[in-house]
């Protein structure tokens, strides 16, 4: 029972802080791409 509990609440802070990270790695990379492009024309 007490296994059950544990597992409930569990969190892998690991795994969402790499997904968090690799967003917003990849917002600035597509911003940073965006702006190049605008300040082309």
């Amino acid at each position: 029972m007490s296994a059950n509990r544990d597992k409930e609440g569990f969190v892998p802070r690991g795994a969402w802080t790499f997904f968090v990270l690799l967003l917003v790695v990849g917002l600035v990379i597509w911003l940073a791409v965006y702006f190049v492009m605008v300040n082309r024309t």
